[in-house]
């Protein structure tokens, strides 16, 4: 059969030599475009596929840490999906991982934090510490709620404490991370004798510069304070000698730092001697240093510490400035979004899942009741 191109050369007579070239490069795109838009067609279902796939398993993880929060709180009373909500839209603003979030939030209230708005504030207080610290998150709110607890805090005073922990790291030579693992053994009797969580840890200050570690300082501060309370039958005649006020009393109602002011009146006289008056030798480094090298770091970061309020959201501001942040918060939106999907298409695939569960427990039963039947399909197959 005559192609088109023949008819016209056989009518007209005409040069097809153009037409010819012409067709041949619209066959040519066309394939290609078809070979492109197959590729095209399988990326996609790849890249779609891939995102479901993500999306499922961000979504799991999350409900499964959102799942442990509601084995601890009473469903019937608090919305739950009030609490989901908030915890997805802190994980946008701060740039935190929502799972690790939700986490967060479970170890609030655990620490006592029994109320779900109040664990909301501290948690996310929190999170503003760990930012700030460049410390984890389990961290910040470990110290934030042993603080509260042992002193007897509201949720409200989340910020405070996190503000002194903040200068703290910011004086000293210490971490969050340190003073984390450390300030559980002596807050307690820091708190039983009135000695202030400022003034704890403006002497945390002096003792780490002048060269005690984290854990060192604590030991020191917690042996002085019970030296204090308790003093031997030795220590409180010699004392008295001395003309020092060492009690319990006068440790609760005029505080640490004044009681070291005192010490140190009589650390020059050459006939003194510490030993008598603070026998622990956990003790002795910290009261040497509190009433001698160290007093003027003490006394500057305990006035220091008074003027803590917004240290830690300066701090906070200066972080999510930088690259490394803005590009954490990209992730975690993007994490949030996909945790979202994951979330909207669980139904659909938990019916799925759930018909090829019960197919494959039919195909079970099937061969246990058909077996020298399944065996033949093998081996005929």
């Amino acid at each position: 059969m005559a192609t088109i191109v023949e008819h016209l050369k056989a009518i007209v007579g005409a040069d097809t030599t153009a037409y010819e070239t012409s067709m041949k490069r619209v066959t040519a795109v066309a394939n290609k475009t078809g070979r492109v838009m197959q590729r095209a067609g399988k990326l996609g279902m790849l890249v779609f596929g891939g995102l479901g796939i993500a999306a499922l398993k961000y979504a799991a993880s999350f409900e499964k840490a959102l799942g442990e929060v509601e084995t601890i709180i009473d469903t019937n009373v608090e919305d739950v999906d009030a609490i989901r909500r908030s915890i997805l839209d802190l994980s946008q603003t701060m740039g935190v991982d929502a799972t690790q979030l939700a986490k967060g939030y479970y170890q609030t209230i655990s620490a006592g934090i029994t109320d779900t708005k109040d664990a909301m504030v501290v948690m996310t207080q929190a999170t503003k510490l760990s930012i700030a610290t460049m410390t984890d998150q389990e961290t910040a709110v470990d110290v934030i709620t042993s603080a509260l607890n042992a002193y007897g805090l509201a949720a409200s005073e989340a910020t405070r404490i996190s503000d002194v922990l903040f200068t703290t790291v910011r004086l000293g030579k210490t971490r969050l991370n340190q003073l984390g693992g450390a300030l559980g053994r002596v807050m307690p009797i820091a708190a039983q004798v009135n000695v202030s969580f400022e003034e704890l840890n403006a002497h945390l200050v002096g003792l780490t510069l002048a060269g005690l570690n984290t854990n060192e300082a604590v030991t020191g501060l917690r042996a002085l304070m019970i030296n204090i309370m308790k003093p031997s039958s030795e220590a409180a005649a010699y004392a008295k000698e001395l003309g020092l006020q060492w009690d319990m009393a006068t440790l609760k109602s005029k505080g640490l730092t004044f009681m070291m002011a005192q010490l140190s009146e009589v650390m020059n006289d050459s006939n003194f001697n510490i030993t008598k008056l603070v026998q622990n030798i956990r003790a002795l480094p910290a009261a040497l240093i509190a009433s001698g090298a160290g007093a003027d770091a003490i006394s500057k970061a305990f006035r220091d510490m008074k003027d803590a309020a917004g240290e830690t959201e300066t701090a906070l501001q200066k972080q999510m400035d930088k690259l490394w942040k803005e590009l954490q918060n990209l992730w975690t939106s993007t994490k949030v979004a996909l945790i979202e999907l994951g979330t909207a298409i669980t139904p659909t695939v938990k019916r799925l899942v759930q018909w090829m569960t019960r197919a494959a427990k039919g195909v079970a039963k099937w061969v246990v009741e058909n077996e020298k039947l399944a065996v033949g399909i093998l081996k005929w197959g």
